[in-house]
């Protein structure tokens, strides 16, 4: 399904609603509220395609508590609607007819069908997935594994591991953000838990696993992006900034416009846009590319334009070392 930058912006605006949803959901299950946890995990179906497994397995988790008729209900709720939203919806609203995200299971990078056997091999043998779970563990000292409520994570990491995308694998996307209310709530259910335990030295581990959790969430920190916030760099406008805001500033507002990944969030508030290469069935006003960077390297922006659009023309109307506007004609 051709998406633009707008629809995968209200994609990732719909990701983060399953923050605080998730949220009250393991919340709700740490009081036993079964009512409650119903009540919020519910509408996450509504909010991406895969958070119908989520709420599939919030009924697993449900059973497991004694509440075996409410959460067998809740499990086939969630598994009926995701079946029907890949299956039907997202096909029918598809102007391929598809839903496109198969493809990154299904498919290698280089376009040849992967087989279930070779899928689920480089799952499991891919230092760099176990990498991802390693460290969504760790953080919670590894104890978020003593409470029923991690299971919850199981379907997005899931759909993460078998993925051919190298991109859904690590931490540095926002990909994990759906799994940190699970687990962090999980580590809360633990130590209540094991702070109890006639095992002592379980019991004694409890006390410390806190301060354990956000040592190791500190540690690891530096290794990730939230340590360039520390850099004064970071907030540096150097000539290619200044170069982006005036790509920007020469696309009309209003205007649909095909961009490449560093101007797309930047024209969001007051344009239709799309990303390069998904703008089927339209063409848009302007193009914005990106001369030398994530999409490479492009030497003449006009071919380039009617590579994209033959059925148009487009001229160039502002350039710079680093970005190009062009405008139909």
């Amino acid at each position: 399904m051709g998406r633009g930058r707008r629809g995968r912006r209200r994609r990732g605006r719909r990701r983060g609603l399953a923050v605080p949803l998730l949220a009250l959901t393991c919340r709700a299950l740490l009081l036993g509220r079964w009512t409650a946890a119903v009540a919020w995990s519910a509408p996450l179906v509504l909010v991406k395609e895969d958070m119908g497994l989520t709420v599939a397995m919030v009924g697993v988790v449900l059973a497991l508590k004694g509440q075996k008729k409410l959460g067998a209900a809740l499990a086939a709720f969630g598994a009926a609607f995701f079946a029907l939203t890949v299956l039907v919806l997202i096909p029918t609203a598809s102007k391929l007819g598809q839903y496109d995200y198969w493809a990154k299971i299904e498919k290698t990078g280089g376009g040849a069908e992967t087989s279930l056997v070779q899928i689920a091999t480089d799952a499991l043998t891919s230092g760099e997935r176990w990498e991802m779970v390693l460290h969504l563990l760790a953080i919670t000292a590894f104890l978020a594994l003593r409470s029923p409520l991690v299971l919850l994570a199981l379907p997005t990491l899931g759909w993460r591991f078998v993925s051919q995308d190298a991109n859904h694998w690590g931490m540095h996307w926002h990909y994990s953000a759906v799994l940190m209310p699970i687990v962090f709530l999980a580590l809360v259910d633990a130590v209540r838990a094991v702070r109890t335990s006639p095992r002592p030295w379980l019991a004694s581990y409890g006390k410390v696993a806190v301060a354990a959790a956000t040592a190791v969430a500190l540690t690891l920190a530096a290794n990730l992006p939230l340590r360039e916030l520390l850099k004064p760099e970071t907030y540096a406008a150097d000539l290619r900034a200044e170069q982006a805001r005036a790509a920007v500033a020469a696309v009309p507002e209003g205007a649909s416009v095909e961009a490449d990944v560093p101007l797309l969030a930047h024209l969001t508030a007051d344009h239709t846009v799309y990303w390069v290469g998904t703008s089927k069935g339209a063409t848009p006003d302007y193009l914005a590319l990106d001369l030398r960077g994530w999409s490479g390297q492009t030497s003449d922006p006009v071919v380039t334009a009617s590579q994209l659009h033959p059925e148009a023309a487009y001229e160039i109307v502002h350039r710079s070392d680093g970005f190009a506007v062009l405008r139909k004609k």
